[in-house]
């Protein structure tokens, strides 16, 4: 018995595989060339808890892969609405983002992801992984009140900037800062 490992797709099915031996093509190789059908696996959500300004949450669904379509794809809440804002992107096989809506949500629910009309809820046996929050816990979510450029830094200014126990990122126009430093919660 041979056993393989399929780490990347790009589509939900791969068709046309080929398995070869020194020897030749094994018996049974017209079940290889017909190919496979993934059926997506919805791990996680990452982070859990977000601020009604919007977050930026990653789905971990392995099964999607990087040229799968997003005009059916999206992630949702338990009744089946959206929580993004716009369509999600795939940025890698298994790996799917977007920016939440900007609203509350009060109570914690399990986040399910969908494809047409395929749902996808979560797998895993700890539940909690799935699940999400919106909401804002009186200064707990930091706030940017301004963007100012000096020399060649960008400095954010705001309020309740957490400054430890976390590890910080900054964008501006998707380009991702390479190193980010936060002096106070200001």
């Amino acid at each position: 018995m041979s056993v393989y490992e399929v780490t990347n797709v790009n589509d939900f099915t791969s068709t046309n595989l080929n398995l070869f031996f020194p020897v030749g093509l094994p018996e049974g190789h017209e079940n290889v060339r017909a190919g496979v059908t993934f059926e997506p696996k919805f791990m996680m959500v990452s982070p859990n808890s977000g601020t009604p300004g919007s977050t930026l949450i990653t789905a971990t669904v392995p099964g999607i892969g990087t040229q799968t379509s997003t005009k059916d794809l999206d992630i949702i809440d338990q009744t089946g609405r959206t929580i993004c804002r716009e369509d999600p992107t795939i940025l890698e096989y298994g790996v799917i983002q977007c920016w939440t809506r900007r609203e509350e949500y009060k109570d914690v629910f399990e986040v399910r992801v969908k494809n047409g009309d395929n749902i996808y809820e979560c797998v895993t046996e700890n539940k909690e992984k799935c699940q999400y929050v919106q909401h804002n816990d009186e200064g707990t979510f930091p706030k940017v009140k301004s963007l100012e450029m000096v020399g060649n830094t960008l400095v954010y200014t705001g309020e309740a900037f957490y400054t430890a126990g976390y590890t910080v990122t900054a964008s501006y126009k998707n380009i991702l800062a390479t190193s980010v430093v936060v002096d106070s919660d200001t």
